[in-house]
């Protein structure tokens, strides 16, 4: 069983007041730019991420967020546990009078935003196969990865 050492102790709980810090920075910055809070996390995220400060700098990235060992094991698990609450907190906002009541709305809205995108999604993929290069064997799976990739993920982005 591996243990948590001092050194891996100190770099997960920086990690973590990092991320809460800059965190708050930039939800606050997407709040002045009239965004909503959850724009400028996932920025910050994108920042933050291999996307961009892995691919600047791996060395200073892999000691903030270690690739294995106990501390990689400790963020896992806290990162698990911070979405549970998060699943947790946005049930436990949810207002079922007020779905029932605007409930025609509701699926018309909901159905439209995840269709659409789907639709849009499986197409592309389908009829520009040079564009996304995958094995003609495979169009039919890739075409609905895509388009469940693009369905899945764009209700989210306009609520």
């Amino acid at each position: 069983m591996l243990k948590l050492g001092h050194n891996d102790l100190i770099i997960l709980l920086s990690s973590i007041g990092g991320i809460l810090i800059f965190a708050r920075i930039f939800a606050e910055l997407g709040k002045k730019i009239k965004m909503p809070i959850v724009m400028g996390e996932i920025v910050l995220g994108i920042i933050l991420g291999p996307t961009i400060w892995g691919n600047i700098n791996l060395d200073s990235f892999t000691y903030v967020f270690p690739k294995d060992g106990a501390a990689k094991i400790a963020m896992d698990g806290i990162t698990n546990l911070a979405v549970i609450m998060l699943l947790f907190v946005a049930g436990m906002e949810v207002q079922l009078n007020i779905i029932l009541k605007q409930g025609k709305t509701a699926i018309y809205t909901s159905l439209t935003s995840m269709v659409i995108p789907f639709m849009l999604g499986f197409a592309a993929v389908w009829f520009f196969p040079d564009f996304f290069r995958y094995a003609p064997d495979r169009r039919l799976v890739y075409s609905l990865f895509f388009g469940i990739a693009m369905a899945v993920s764009a209700l989210p982005v306009i609520t």
